[in-house]
């Protein structure tokens, strides 16, 4: 092989094409102008600055550029020949803090789920950070949404009626949330006696499987909710993937310790309090295409592993989904800036994206999510569809709704509680 035919390689030995797995931010650092790298999905904790000359590199980080490749579209770009070690050392230093998709970053994430396979229980991961971890503190921070304001005005009380079969509440930062949070969990309490609960929550890492469940018990301040292992056992059983479960994604992901935060407030002196904590994902290409996602057969062979376990079981259950609805302007990607002075405008196009929610139609709820290709950036649609097709509904009731506002982005959130019988 003669030396100008040569691939650059990295260290493994095979020619490299190198894929970023995080996106860079520009941002200003003591007056000059970097590229910060932030993992999202928290794989690696670490932030790591670049001088922002360094973009010129990075945009060729997509898979489809060998290094030689990426060499010879900087130089007919510039005129100037760049020093192929100058491209290795950066590829070479965004590997090792784990920002590629290379085998050293799958090497580290199997360590990571075989590790993590390891643990019985889930630690409240967001504890002293998005509310406080003293028992006392949050018991007094959760109480209080259930007198604010905007909350249902009271705190739970005993159940009397047994109709309520699902609810749906907003994964969004308890402490902007929180009171809408509570009209669902309030219902709840009061509303069905039942000690075992689905609950379904949005899975935001990119490229997760569909359904992903954990096993696991989920601590909170106010105790350790144990997850139901008997029944999830049963349902990994009855679906033919036996893949272990490989439910590090658990491990950080708000969406459902949030939910069973709530749960266990509101229902903190039920005895035999369960969970099978499920996170759902992996909707966007029946979107873009138009399909419901219950065609899907990974969708429907878990679906009906599930109901059927839940047959044999023959015990109430209650489903729960953390789910929160539109994402707009800059934040998220948008152009447009947002101010409250649109938000009835917002709620009107929720309210009619969530009707058919209220007729138990989860098809049509996801057509009218598909039909703007998911313009609004619902990222509740996964767990909501999810809990709609787990279980036989009759009827919605819209209880709570509410958008949080963010004055620097000029973005906004919306969301909702929703009870179903």
């Amino acid at each position: 092989m003669n030396e100008e035919d040569k691939e650059l390689i990295i260290g493994g030995g095979e020619p490299a094409n190198p894929r970023l797995r995080v996106a860079p931010i520009p941002v200003e650092v003591n007056g000059q102008q970097m590229l910060m790298f932030q993992d999202p999905e928290r794989i690696t904790e670490e932030t790591v600055l670049m001088p922002l000359a360094a973009a010129v590199i990075v945009q060729f980080l997509d898979g489809n550029h060998s290094l030689r490749q990426i060499q010879e579209e900087l130089m007919r770009a510039s005129g100037q020949l760049i020093d192929s070690a100058v491209i290795e050392n950066l590829v070479a230093e965004l590997d090792q803090h784990l920002l590629l998709d290379s085998p050293r970053f799958h090497d580290h994430l199997m360590k990571l789920n075989e590790e993590w396979s390891r643990e019985r229980v889930r630690p409240g991961y967001h504890a002293g950070r998005a509310y406080p971890e003293k028992p006392d503190e949050l018991i007094e921070f959760l109480d209080g949404f259930y007198r604010d304001p905007g909350g249902p005005g009271a705190l739970p009380g005993p159940a009397g009626a047994q109709d309520l079969k699902a609810i749906v509440a907003p994964h969004m930062e308890i402490s902007d949330s929180g009171a809408v949070s509570a009209h669902a969990f309030k219902a709840l309490a009061e509303r069905t006696d039942a000690s075992l609960f689905i609950v379904f929550g949005t899975g935001h890492m990119e490229g997760q499987r569909m359904f992903v469940p954990s096993d696991k018990d989920f601590a909170t301040p106010l105790g350790t909710v144990p997850a139901d292992r008997e029944l999830i056992a049963r349902i990994s059983r009855l679906r033919r993937d036996r893949n272990p479960l490989f439910d590090y994604v658990h491990k950080q992901e708000h969406s459902i310790e949030f939910m069973v935060l709530f749960l266990k407030h509101a229902l903190r002196d039920r005895p035999n309090l369960r969970i099978v904590p499920v996170l759902v994902a992996g909707f966007a290409p029946s979107v873009l295409a138009g399909t419901a996602p219950g065609q899907d057969p990974s969708f429907k062979e878990f679906i009906a592993a599930l109901r059927e376990a839940l047959a044999e079981r023959n015990e109430p259950t209650v489903m729960i989904a953390g789910a929160d609805l539109a994402h707009l302007g800059p934040r998220y990607g948008d152009q447009e800036r947002y101010a409250p002075i649109r938000m009835a405008e917002e709620e009107a196009a929720d309210r009619k994206m969530l009707d058919p929610l209220l007729r138990a139609d989860r098809d049509g709820f996801f057509q009218a999510i598909a039909a703007e290709k998911d313009r609004r950036r619902v990222c509740g649609l996964p767990p909501v569809y999810a809990m709609l097709a787990a279980t036989d509904l009759s009827r919605g009731e819209l209880l709570k709704w509410a958008y949080w506002h963010d004055r620097d982005s000029h973005s906004v959130v919306t969301f909702a509680s929703l009870a179903f019988y």
